[in-house]
């Protein structure tokens, strides 16, 4: 006979495997966004008006989620 986990705390497992691939997915985006800002402020002296722009919106973007 092998062990079941009782029915009560199922719900607690799925939930658990759900909150970590989140936390793995935040974590990602976190290291995105920390990269995209870095590159703006290395290169924003060369950058053109419109792509400064569109940096800036993506990470807005990033920072709404």
């Amino acid at each position: 006979m092998t062990a079941m986990p009782h029915p009560l705390h199922q719900p607690t497992l799925a939930r658990a495997a759900a909150l970590l691939g989140l936390s793995l997915a935040l974590i990602a985006l976190a290291i995105k966004f920390f990269q995209e800002a870095w590159h703006l402020l290395v290169h924003i002296l060369e950058m053109k008006e419109a792509d400064l722009v569109l940096i800036i919106l993506s990470l807005v973007d990033m920072a709404m989620v």
